[in-house]
């Protein structure tokens, strides 16, 4: 097997061979290749490495590398050199200019043995150089990697390399390659760094080596792909990988998950999304395009993430453009992917602070034997006997009798004016906003005769979607008329009731979609648009579907879910992995809600308490109304929860939300603090509040111990009084139902 490899960091070019002989080499049938001869050109240069915190570094290489396994490939000019010229070695050349002819007499002897102690003494000091550095050395700061075409007529594959192990392998192309001539795509400037493959048939692969920050990448591009959808494999088993796939964080390999389709609307766990894939090794994958794609997830038992082009009837959809990057370590790559892909908070939300400070409410209907108007005077005597402040409270989801009347529903709703009005002293009130339309609305009519609908791209006429047990439109928020419409009407509502604050459901899942002007949809256009809308008319906004918007003004609500696990324990599902996930994907403000109305049973009781003490760490948390049922000790644990959040959370939330415009997320995964600590990189169930705070929660009903990891430094337990070792485990620590294990870091050890 040939190898052709190209080092894309920072070394210093060396002379190769002509345009010609790389093409010869190429061709097919090359003699070198079938020899098995290996060629190298190195194209870049050294980079000393960075100094932190006033300590030098070393460097040690973190690489990715592609490589090509095609028989007749033709390639861009590569500058190789069959046999590189022999380079002394500052020691050899002190060492040749030491050495003195034999005749030269007594004098020439004692100038040799002098040079010679020199020299000794020279090796001698680099050599206890290199090993005190060596051993002080921490590697960041230092990219390095390598181009190989590895030929043998099947895949091109992709491999990112850190400190020489193989960290990701990908497999591009599928069997786009196989029997099929290969050469140089025609337009690409020579002078540009990387490869770019093309067909006879209009087919091409580029890819292209950048940096960012201390981190490698390669922009892998298949362009105008003719008859084919290019099905790229990703090796999941080495390491951990983090995303918004459904189940345990992080994602294990042998986890199987055949999506046929994956967007930001997909049903696979979280309505928000990103297609953003990062490893434990410092490896990660970012496909900037607006989607949607096909994904795989170890769907043959095979350990491999799969993507391509989903089919959406738009051609320009067939294309496939991705970033895979290698970075020293996952929070080094992490920092430098979020500047980069702007995977970050882009603006101050400091109003919306007082958002957080008290619980928030929701009031579903529970007695259909009340009137809804009398449940929440009912409430409103609970917070009131409770000692709760009512803040914010959320109105029944099903305030409309039909998605897109845009008004109360007077059978479930006969006083709501006199309610609110009772209410409004205590409380703000949101509303529930969704971007369908059912239609049985009278809001279908209207929406049909002014063209406020989007269309099918093949019929062209509104599109019908099916939503629970009815068909629904999707309001075209991309239409002048249908957003001056839509903003007219939800400012009468707010007027008329004095509601301020609205909750943004997110949208569905959309397949051949077009705006009512026949433009395609770009899905991050349509988040932005309604976030931006709905944010005219409401003083506090909070979504449930966001997709690339972290400049937005919204608090994103993640609703946990109790399922009974194989132990029949209930258990808090995902909500605490989908608000990691978030802070990494940029948006640090983050509401913990539960789904619906919770049946409080014994044992669902036990996980709701687990439920509230997890929560009351997060930038904010809504409470369901029917914890009025919950018996006098949980109500009672509630308000010690709201104390703790008061007199401690909230203060090192004020001091998290001065830095909400960087890259470091509120809640943030065991790593943080030491990406080099092999121990934080599987923990799932730990996270931390900003650096200072760790905690373990409980997740499972039953539960009354376990098993607790501390990161570097030194961690106060302050229920007990005790301060505990980092770097260690605390095993059966014991948890009763009342209390949330927390540690409290005493060093000053919090990272940037």
């Amino acid at each position: 097997m040939a190898y052709i490899q190209e080092s894309y960091g920072k070394s210093a070019p060396v002379k190769g061979i002509s345009e010609k002989e790389w093409d010869k080499l190429l061709s097919g049938g090359q003699e070198e290749a079938q020899n098995g001869q290996k060629y190298s050109n190195n194209t870049g240069q050294s980079r000393s490495a960075q100094p932190s915190s006033g300590q030098p570094r070393s460097s040690q290489p973190s690489s990715l590398a592609t490589s090509s396994t095609h028989s007749n490939v033709h390639g861009d000019n590569v500058n190789l050199n069959h046999q590189p010229p022999i380079k002394l070695t500052e020691f050899e050349q002190m060492k040749l200019a030491a050495e003195e002819p034999p005749n030269e007499g007594k004098k020439s002897n004692i100038k040799r043995r002098i040079l010679k102690v020199i020299v000794t003494s020279m090796f001698i000091f680099m050599a206890v150089g290199v090993i005190v550095i060596w051993s002080l050395h921490d590697a960041s700061g230092k990219d390095y990697s390598d181009l190989q075409f590895e030929i043998d007529g099947e895949f091109l594959t992709i491999v990112g390399k850190r400190l020489e192990e193989v960290t990701l392998t990908g497999h591009l192309g599928g069997d786009i390659f196989a029997g099929r001539n290969t050469e140089r795509c025609p337009d690409r400037d020579k002078n540009k760094k990387g490869r770019c493959l093309s067909w006879d048939d209009g087919n091409m692969v580029d890819m292209t080596p950048i940096t960012v920050d201390d981190i490698v990448c390669y922009n892998v591009s298949w362009v105008n792909p003719v008859n084919v959808y290019p099905r790229d494999c990703f090796e999941m088993d080495v390491g951990h990988w983090y995303n918004m796939l459904p189940g345990p964080w992080p994602i294990a390999a042998e986890r199987k998950t055949a999506l046929s389709r994956f967007g930001h609307n997909e049903k696979n766990g979280m309505n928000i999304i990103d297609y953003y894939f990062l490893s434990s090794e410092g490896a990660a994958i970012y496909l900037p395009g607006d989607g949607p794609y096909q994904l795989s997830w170890n769907e043959s038992a095979n350990h491999m993430m799969c993507i391509s082009p989903a089919f959406t009837g738009m051609e320009g959809r067939k294309n496939l453009n991705y970033f895979t990057c290698q970075g020293y370590d996952i929070k080094a790559t992490h920092l430098a992917m979020s500047k980069k892909f702007h995977l970050q908070a882009q603006r101050n939300l400091s109003e919306q602070v007082k958002y957080t400070d008290n619980f928030l409410w929701s009031a579903e209907m529970v007695d259909s034997q009340q009137s809804y108007g009398d449940q929440l005077v009912t409430f409103k005597d609970f917070l009131q006997s409770a000692n709760f402040e009512c803040n914010v409270l959320e109105l029944d989801s099903h305030w409309e009798e039909e998605l897109g009347d845009l008004k109360f529903n007077k059978a479930m709703f006969p006083d709501v004016s006199s309610a609110i009005s009772m209410l409004s002293t205590n409380c703000d009130f949101v509303l529930n906003l969704s971007p369908l339309c059912s239609l049985n609305s009278p809001s279908f009519s209207i929406g049909i005769q002014n063209n406020y609908f989007m269309i099918d791209a093949l019929s062209l006429g509104a599109k019908l979607l099916t939503h629970g047990n009815t068909q629904v439109a999707i309001w075209d928020i991309n239409s002048d008329d249908f957003s001056a419409w839509f903003t007219d009407t939800i400012t009468n509502i707010s007027t008329t009731y004095g509601i301020r604050n609205f909750k943004f459901l997110p949208l569905p899942q959309t397949f051949l979609v077009r705006h009512s002007n026949g433009s395609d949809l770009l899905d991050r256009e349509v988040y932005g648009k309604w976030i931006d809308l709905l944010d005219i008319v409401s003083e506090k906004l909070v979504t449930k579907g966001m997709f690339r918007s972290q400049d937005k003004h919204a608090f994103l609500e993640v609703s946990a879910d109790f399922v009974t696990n194989e132990n029949n324990a209930s258990c808090i599902h995902e909500s605490l992995s989908e608000a990691l996930t978030l802070g990494l994907y940029g948006y640090p403000y983050v509401m913990s809600s539960a789904k619906g109305n919770i049946n409080l049973d014994n044992d669902t009781i036990d996980s709701f308490v687990r439920w509230l003490q997890l929560s009351v760490f997060f930038p904010a948390i809504k409470i369901p109304s029917n914890i009025q049922f919950s018996g006098e000790e949980v109500i009672l644990h509630a308000q010690n929860l709201s104390q703790i959040r008061h007199d401690f959370v909230m203060p090192v939330l004020e001091e998290l939300r001065t830095k909400v415009s960087e890259v470091t997320p509120f809640l943030r995964p065991l790593w943080w603090i030491d990406p080099q600590d092999q121990d934080t990189l599987h923990i799932g169930d730990e996270f931390l509040l900003g650096d200072k705070i760790l905690v373990a929660p409980v997740l499972c009903s039953g539960v009354r111990k376990r098993d607790i990891y501390l990161p570097k430094g030194s961690w106060l337990d302050p229920v007990h009084g005790t301060e505990y070792p980092g770097g260690e485990w605390l095993t059966d620590f014991p948890v009763n139902q009342f209390q949330i294990p927390y540690f409290v870091l005493q060093e000053d050890n919090e990272s940037t």
